[in-house]
């Protein structure tokens, strides 16, 4: 799929939905395949494709509100609007470079074949909840069946904080690839730095009938039946406040903006007192690099060079609280 660029949002969007939607019925007819092939498709129209189709892996963990990068308003929005967002950055275009390598890895340390899939795939049962796989893991025989293949890039030292557990939006998304694919067991493939981390990944039939049932209670219940999801503070953040207009304060929220001021000025008092601790710190550390104890270092005070960058405009709402003098 090519990458959008310069804009960022779907052009022609109804257009785009009428041309698709003959493709979802055949997909979706009785004794159809429940499978829409991808290969050559313009993200573009992918993107569209996924808006229309319902909640697919990547959706999962913000219907179930645990994503926090994402609210169940903005994926609300997405769902149902006209307007289809197609904004890329370097950690997204980064990761789906790094699929291809990170696959590569996988089957040079585990010598497995493996396969990319051209299909979005339809739940058997439910027509809202799909995927789009990374990879296929193929079945050699060893009665375990084809496997679901999700390729990951982080950190090394977020990787670390994974030891006792995957992080659950990954484990949400990996049990709905497995719900709709009917497939058995899955890995979870992560790029470290220059390796590749492998975690196996049995399915959860007991957790995915939970999942399913609140994602598709999710979309009925707000996409069909076209009913936004209650609003976050983040969801306000970007949209332009009615000109002119006021709101009267209950006692609840006069309640809150008391407590907030007042925690506003111990955190201002607090910052000042730490700021003096660190000017000690600094002054006994002096001309040398660092503090230590009995060879142990406590602490350093090295130089740190960092290089000018520019910061993109952008526009976004600021809440500030009026004063009254003399406070």
């Amino acid at each position: 799929m090519a990458m959008i660029t310069e804009t960022t949002e779907v052009q022609n969007v109804p257009e785009r939905q009428e041309r698709l939607k003959p493709i979802i019925k055949e997909a979706l007819k009785k004794g159809g395949s429940r499978m829409i092939e991808i290969t050559g498709m313009p993200l573009e129209d992918w993107l569209v494709l996924r808006a229309m189709l319902g909640i697919g892996g990547s959706d999962v963990s913000t219907a179930l509100n645990i994503n926090e990068y994402k609210t169940p308003y903005e994926l609300w929005k997405e769902k149902v609007g006209d307007t289809i967002d197609a904004k890329d950055n370097d950690w997204l275009w980064f990761g789906r470079e790094a699929e291809d390598l990170i696959a590569k890895g996988y089957k040079r340390l585990m010598g497995r074949e493996i396969m990319e899939d051209p299909y979005i795939r339809i739940h058997p049962e439910h027509d809202c909840l799909f995927v789009n796989l990374d990879r296929i893991i193929v079945d050699n025989g060893d009665g375990k069946g084809p496997g679901v293949l999700e390729c990951k890039s982080t950190e090394y030292n977020v990787y670390k904080t994974w030891l006792d557990s995957i992080p659950i939006n990954y484990y949400c998304q990996i049990q709905h690839e497995l719900s709709v694919t009917g497939f058995k067991w899955a890995v979870l493939a992560v790029l470290v730095g220059r390796q590749v981390k492998i975690i196996p990944i049995e399915r959860d039939e007991e957790y995915i009938q939970r999942q399913n049932q609140v994602l598709v209670a999710w979309y009925n219940g707000y996409v069909k039946e076209v009913v936004p999801p209650e609003r976050k503070a983040a969801d306000y953040s970007f949209v332009d406040p009615i000109a002119g207009t006021t709101k009267e304060a209950d006692e609840e929220i006069l309640a809150v903006i008391d407590e907030l001021k007042e925690k506003q000025g111990t955190e201002k008092t607090l910052k000042e007192e730490i700021d003096l601790l660190k000017d000690k710190v600094k002054e006994f550390a002096g001309d040398d690099e660092a503090i230590t104890k009995n060879g142990e270092i406590l602490a350093t005070y090295k130089t740190i060079s960092k290089k000018e960058y520019v910061v993109k405009a952008k526009t976004y709402r600021e809440l500030r609280f009026k004063t009254k003098k003399g406070e």
